[in-house]
């Protein structure tokens, strides 16, 4: 007696090509998130930070800044510096890639232990990943005001776009709570036959 194939099975070519999609994303991410603002900060001979225009006065009552960008020179150091929010953006999707690469290695048999720490991490680092963004990049831009702007601030909260991930990553720990229910269940199940 055959096998009927399954139309929803994850393990065929569509596995194969999601594993390659995800090898791509990773090099990517090290390329745009490292290599490329690398070359940028070091072979140019300034650094730029942009400021929003509700720091800058204009003299003309009909002229709304919305933005101010400047140009000025830098040391090694705050060219690193400048580096820093790419790197934590770099090192969290590396970590999301892993996982996910992971969880698709194991999608014949989902309901594993080593899924559940898979799923779990996922969560943990969606979850608190953008707050360590939004910290280091307030601190660089503040960084990047007083060499550009003669600036006293020490932080500069930027977009709340990072907050999606936080988000995400509260739903994704969820989840994974709800899986570690179908870990047991499955232990329990074949405990019984």
């Amino acid at each position: 007696m055959s096998e009927k194939k399954s139309l929803f099975r994850f393990d065929g070519v569509d596995a194969a090509l999601t594993r390659v999609l995800l090898v791509v994303i990773g090099i990517g991410l090290v390329v745009l998130g490292l290599v490329l603002p690398a070359i940028g900060a070091f072979s140019r001979p300034f650094l730029g930070v942009s400021l929003p225009g509700n720091h800058v006065e204009s003299g003309d009552p009909d002229v709304d800044v919305t933005e101010v960008f400047a140009r000025f020179e830098a040391g090694a150091g705050l060219r690193l510096a400048s580096l820093l929010p790419g790197l934590v953006v770099v090192a969290v999707g590396l970590c999301v890639v892993w996982c996910v690469y992971g969880l698709v290695a194991d999608f014949a048999a989902p309901f594993v232990e080593r899924s559940l720490t898979r799923l779990r991490l996922l969560g943990w680092v969606l979850l608190f990943g953008p707050l360590v963004y939004m910290v280091v990049e307030g601190f660089v831009t503040a960084a990047l005001m007083r060499a550009a702007f003669d600036d006293d601030g020490l932080f500069y909260l930027g977009s709340g776009v990072a907050m999606v991930f936080v988000g995400i990553g509260l739903v994704v720990t969820l989840v994974a709570e709800a899986y570690a229910r179908g870990v047991k269940l499955e232990g329990d199940v074949e405990g019984l036959i």
